[in-house]
């Protein structure tokens, strides 16, 4: 998913956590999919296409670690962050997380707050536009935080679906799955002048996009 609103997916079956995450993911502007158990979640993964994943390690099912290998494996799926919740605090469960592919690895109890400094700073990384990030490419500059976009210094307007899809071709190399499915989603809804528009940013693989988009019924 690459809307303007991160998607966290919060993999936990402990209720009171789940609930306690949930909130305050909200309250940071995210939104929230959640998931029990690790069959849900893989579910969810390929359904929702998530910007990061909170992943609990122990779950009914499916583990967390599976998951976790599951999700790095995948060419579709392996840059996604994921962020491991576990109460295994020794150093070989911490090791083993992070080699299996977590991007970041937190012991139970943890600081909220340290918490979502880390989904922060994944994100920065993954999704620099959606936490308030500027992005240029060339005479091209779109502000995450104002989302507003300019060209040669001049104002563009932009609908919604059309600054998701700018942040997402700006953010993502060319030829890269998501910004690939990004464009042929949404490129019946593009005014010719956006279509001018990405193109410049992303070249000849938007225009390859461009056209299987325009046969798409």
């Amino acid at each position: 998913m690459s809307g303007q609103k991160p998607c966290v997916l919060l993999v936990e079956d402990e209720p009171a956590q789940r609930e306690i995450l949930r909130y305050n993911l909200t309250s940071e502007g995210y939104e929230v999919m959640m998931a029990a158990n690790g069959d849900d979640a893989l579910i969810l993964v390929d359904e929702v296409m998530p910007d990061l994943i909170l992943l609990d390690w122990m779950l009914p099912g499916v583990s967390g670690i599976e998951i976790c290998r599951q999700v790095k494996a995948r060419k579709e799926t392996r840059a996604i962050p994921v962020i491991m919740l576990s109460a295994r605090s020794e150093e070989v469960d911490r090791v083993r997380g992070l080699e299996t592919g977590a991007d970041d690895y937190m012991v139970k109890p943890f600081s909220v707050s340290e918490l979502m400094a880390r989904i922060r700073t994944q994100l920065r990384r993954t999704r620099p536009a959606s936490v308030g990030q500027r992005l240029e490419f060339e005479d091209i500059v779109l502000d995450g935080d104002s989302h507003r976009v300019t060209r040669d210094g001049g104002e563009v307007k932009l609908g919604p679906t059309e600054f998701r899809l700018l942040s997402t071709l700006m953010e993502k190399p060319a030829g890269s799955g998501a910004a690939s499915n990004c464009w042929i989603g949404f490129g019946a809804a593009m005014s010719m002048s956006i279509r001018a528009l990405l193109m410049c940013t992303w070249g000849g693989c938007a225009r390859l996009c461009a056209n299987r988009a325009a046969v798409i019924p």
